[in-house]
């Protein structure tokens, strides 16, 4: 009797260590990206080195790694415009983290969870990556004899380590930027709300692009709405979105000439009344379903078990407040679903 249970403990054990691959990864497509998902389905921590490469376009496959000891490089993936599979990735350990020759990477916002602990940091020749002003990052620069870094040739202020630095620094100027937010409002113009602790006079302009092969353009001032809690609230209303995905970022003029450019915010835009839109994703707070009015919808986590239901306004926010990080599903009455990640 004892025999057998040790026997199904041991059985156990090896089930669960084979829910990821114990062998260095090598993912050069979108294919063995889809593929990785099909055969690791419940992969959370990775025990060994993971490299992504080629024509890669998404990380979604990757969702539920939460952990990876051993390196992570992604390097030259021509088609790759954010991380935002890896939200739920949490740390990485003995290895590096490498990110570099990515064309049109725009941004690392889904790494916001990550701690690197004390492994080495290479960020370069992403020309389109504006934005560098991430905990991890600044914790690496931080910790700057004991590892390596190196930020170079990436898109203005990820363009240097020293650059860099200063913007990991910035708070200490008392000017630190706290959020954009982009919704698609009911006569389809895109409202855009940026809040600062900026206590200086500066001059704040709402910039665009619909891909990052295209440099931001300017396309208007924003304007003052209120100071509360020590907070500065500012708007912008940017009226002919493009009809697709919009990109936008709020680029600061300080007092020395100086400019700072916040994150990125990104908007899909469609005149398909019959279409339903779920945006933000990966979410932190709260999420806005855009579609034909009076289609129910029903939230439910990965294992099925519901979470919310209701019924789509023309512009409906769902607060996500009460639920904890990871994978969601939401079913919709015409048959349509998405999935989202809450971070």
């Amino acid at each position: 009797m004892k025999f057998t249970i040790i026997l199904l403990l041991l059985l156990t054990c090896f089930t669960i260590k084979a829910q990821c691959p114990t062998e260095e990864i090598f993912i050069n497509s979108q294919d063995e990206m889809n593929q990785f998902s099909i055969d690791y389905p419940d992969c959370t921590e990775l025990e060994t080195s993971i490299f992504i490469s080629g024509n890669v376009t998404s990380l979604y496959e990757l969702e539920n790694v939460n952990s990876i000891n051993g390196s992570l490089t992604i390097d030259g993936c021509s088609d790759l415009t954010s991380v935002d599979g890896l939200v739920l990735l949490k740390q990485i350990s003995n290895g590096h983290l490498i990110i570099s020759n990515n064309p049109i990477l725009a941004n690392l916002e889904g790494l916001r969870q990550l701690k690197t602990t004390s492994v080495d940091l290479i960020i370069e020749n992403n020309p389109s990556l504006f934005f560098c002003k991430y905990e991890f990052i600044c914790q690496a620069i931080d910790l700057i004899p004991e590892i390596e870094v190196t930020i170079l040739n990436n898109g203005q202020e990820c363009n240097s380590l020293e650059g860099s630095q200063t913007i990991c620094n910035f708070d200490h100027f008392g000017i630190p930027f706290t959020r954009i937010e982009a919704s698609l409002s009911n006569d389809y113009a895109v409202n855009l709300t940026f809040s600062t602790s900026d206590i200086f006079d500066q001059k704040y302009e709402a910039e665009h692009t619909i891909n990052f092969a295209t440099p931001f353009n300017v396309i208007g001032t924003l304007d003052y709405i209120e100071t509360k809690n020590g907070y500065t609230y500012l708007n912008y209303s940017h009226p002919n979105p493009n009809l697709g995905s919009n990109y936008y970022r709020i680029k600061t003029t300080m007092d020395n000439g100086s400019i700072q450019y916040s994150q990125v915010a990104w908007v899909f835009a469609t005149s398909d009344s019959n279409s339903i839109i779920v945006y933000p994703n990966p979410a932190i707070d709260k999420i806005q379903v855009r579609g034909p009015e009076n289609n129910s919808y029903t939230i439910c986590d990965s294992t099925g078990a519901i979470k919310y239901r209701g019924i789509i306004t023309s512009h409906n926010t769902i607060d996500l407040s009460s639920l904890e990080s990871g994978l969601f599903f939401i079913y919709f009455e015409n048959g349509m679903a998405s999935k989202f990640v809450k971070i």
